[in-house]
């Protein structure tokens, strides 16, 4: 992939892990556990840098009893994962991810920061790990905003090169 003066694209990963054991035990009187992904911290820089592409991922251990357990999540107050039925176990852990778009991909190169809720709508659940990986690159500083200047530009040189050809033959017929 190039950017202009055919210099070639440098792609760049930035990535926040939280972890813990567990993060958090999910259950009816402990329902909802909520943090946030920091690129900041791992040397994205808003001003300089931008995301193309973040996926969330969230670990998950199930306590192994018959009742099955299902969450919910949210990105900055917009769903990622609904209705999901947990697995996994305390050594293997079960991984459910989304790739983030739209108003949360916004936020993320606004800020480098988005907030996250996982909730367990049934159930009980350990959530293990959260994780954020985004991928983008340098923003391309070199180019200038046009806003049709140069298509005005290039209409006023025609007509004035159409009135001054007019202006020649008029002169050259007297």
């Amino acid at each position: 992939m190039l950017v202009s003066g055919g210099k070639p694209a440098m792609a760049l990963t930035w990535t926040d892990v939280d972890s813990g054991y567990p993060l958090a035990y999910l259950r009816s009187s402990n329902p909802s556990f909520s943090s946030t992904f920091n690129i900041n911290d791992d040397g994205f820089n808003s001003a300089t840098m931008q995301v193309n592409s973040a996926i969330a991922s969230f670990a998950f251990a199930d306590d192994l009893d018959s009742q099955l357990e299902y969450v919910n999540i949210t990105i900055d107050g917009l769903a990622l994962i609904t209705g999901q039925e947990m697995d996994g176990s305390h050594f293997a852990y079960a991984w459910y991810s989304g790739s983030l778009s739209g108003m949360m991909l916004g936020e993320l190169n606004g800020t480098g920061i988005l907030s996250y809720t996982v909730t367990v709508t049934s159930g009980d659940t350990y959530l293990k790990v959260a994780k954020l990986c985004a991928q983008g690159g340098m923003k391309d500083t070199n180019r200038v905003p046009d806003g049709g200047m140069t298509l005005l530009m290039l209409g006023s040189t025609l007509t004035g090169l159409a009135v001054w050809s007019r202006s020649r033959k008029f002169t050259s017929v007297k």
